[in-house]
């Protein structure tokens, strides 16, 4: 489990390490250049007190803590900078810079569990806690680094996908154009063949000579009448009609021919 440190961002300036002394009778808490826990009151000498800072968006997990001065009180501060908590002669948040060097007064847990617990939870003891200074800016580079990394990893990752979106809709487009193309084509075909059998069709129905086309055709068609039957009696046979009926058409067909002078000498002399 975490510690401080990395819960809260507990952190010191340089020369100096972040404590915390549960089993001492101080109950130290915060910033010392000495190893206070050791000591045989587990107290900070005044002169080697040092302001504790921590990560402002940890500001809510940080309850009040005591003061071993009576004449001090113990301040969070979100908004100085960097952000202040520990004990200070004078209102440490009205100032941007926190609490001054010579203002600064050791701390100490809470009597009360819980609130002590914000910075006991995950606790491995002193002689685990490395100059915070040192831990913090290391910390600092690392996650630094860890953040362009990721940030140079998501941005290669949104290029990338932006050209294999770009190249994939690319091709889509293309296709449906050709699709589309292709269909265009084939309907007009089909339009051209039907209107070419069409007009090849009623060309070879007019007649030849008709040069105006339909309204001609038409024309020549009202003009012609139907045949009406021939009557030709000079086909009949003699058994259709008879010797007396044969001489009678001949009588009505053929007109009457005057007679010759000579035809009728003639027959005179045949008969003397």
């Amino acid at each position: 489990m975490d510690g401080p440190q990395q819960r809260l961002g507990a952190a010191c300036p340089p020369n100096s390490a972040f404590y915390i002394c549960p089993n001492q009778p101080s109950g130290f808490l915060g910033c010392c250049g000495i190893d206070p826990c050791g000591s045989g009151d587990g107290t900070c000498p005044w002169e080697r007190l040092a302001s504790a800072t921590f990560n402002a968006s940890a500001y809510d997990l940080i309850p009040a803590q005591g003061c071993m001065d009576a004449g001090s009180q113990w301040y969070t501060c979100a908004y100085t900078t960097p952000p202040f908590m520990g004990c200070c002669v004078e209102n440490a948040c009205a100032k941007g810079g926190g609490c001054a060097q010579e203002l600064v007064r050791a701390a100490r847990l809470s009597g009360r569990p819980e609130a002590a617990r914000a910075f006991t939870l995950g606790w491995r003891g002193a002689a685990t806690v490395e100059k915070s200074g040192e831990a913090s800016a290391a910390g600092k580079t690392n996650t630094t680094r860890e953040g362009e990394a990721a940030e140079g990893q998501m941005g290669s990752g949104v290029v990338a996908g932006i050209v294999a979106g770009s190249v994939i809709g690319g091709v889509a487009v293309f296709a449906l154009l050709m699709l589309w193309w292709r269909g265009r084509a084939k309907r007009m075909g089909r339009g051209q063949g039907s209107e070419t059998a069409t007009e090849s069709s009623f060309v070879q129905s007019v007649p030849r000579g008709c040069a105006r086309g339909c309204g001609c055709y038409r024309d020549s068609m009202r003009r012609q009448e139907p045949l009406k039957p021939v009557d030709a009696p000079y086909l009949r046979s003699k058994a259709a009609f008879g010797h007396e009926g044969q001489d009678a058409w001949l009588s009505r067909a053929l007109p009457p021919r005057p007679i010759d002078a000579v035809e009728l000498e003639d027959a005179t002399t045949r008969h003397r």
